[in-house]
């Protein structure tokens, strides 16, 4: 095997067989993205769902979409085909212009603010049973010319006993406020 490091483009490349580094094998960067479901909304909605989803250990919903208001991402799962609506939510949450507070408990996690306009990426972990995740929204806050990014982190409380991760809903704090969008869930195998 034949392994050529170029500096000038920061480029490594092997020629036939395979690359280790500490004894795993090198490769595509964790595993493959797998399309599970899309969903394009063009008139007002309060959610999207997403409950057939496969077992993956790590989940990816993208978006870009446009809210009837300053609209708060909030999250849900399902867990054995049931939306938990619990106070057994956790984590913080804040955004990166104004505002940065501790969300202890709620009945869903949240983004920091709202945003009209939105790109957003939220990441879940399947394999740990608390569901860690990451979130981050960027966009626009207000009819104005106001940027921001938005973002949140968490899991479940340790007194939930998760049964099965089967489905996620994205939402707001609101009622009818995604006017459009696209919606994007990937499953990750690792």
């Amino acid at each position: 095997m034949a392994l050529t490091i170029n500096h000038q483009t920061n480029d490594i490349s092997a020629t036939s067989g395979s690359m280790t580094i500490d004894g795993a094998a090198v490769g595509g960067g964790g595993g493959a993205w797998n399309l599970i479901s899309t969903t394009t909304v063009t008139s007002n909605v309060s959610t999207v769902d997403f409950t057939s989803i496969g077992t993956y250990k790590r989940y990816v919903l993208k978006w870009d979409c446009t809210m009837n208001s300053a609209a708060i991402i909030a999250i849900r799962i399902y867990d054995n085909g049931s939306l938990v609506t619990s106070s057994d939510y956790v984590g913080m949450r804040g955004a990166m212009a104004s505002y940065l507070a501790v969300q202890t408990t709620s009945t869903r996690w949240l983004t920091g603010i709202g945003m009209t306009t939105q790109i957003g990426h939220l990441e879940i972990s399947a394999v740990e049973p608390r569901l860690p995740f990451r979130m981050e929204v960027a966009g626009l806050t207000s009819t104005g010319n106001n940027g921001d990014i938005s973002f949140s982190t968490g899991g479940l409380k340790t007194t939930y006993s998760l049964t099965s991760f089967s489905g996620l809903q994205l939402g707001t704090t609101g009622t009818n406020d995604i006017a459009t969008g696209r919606f994007a869930l990937y499953g990750l195998s690792q």
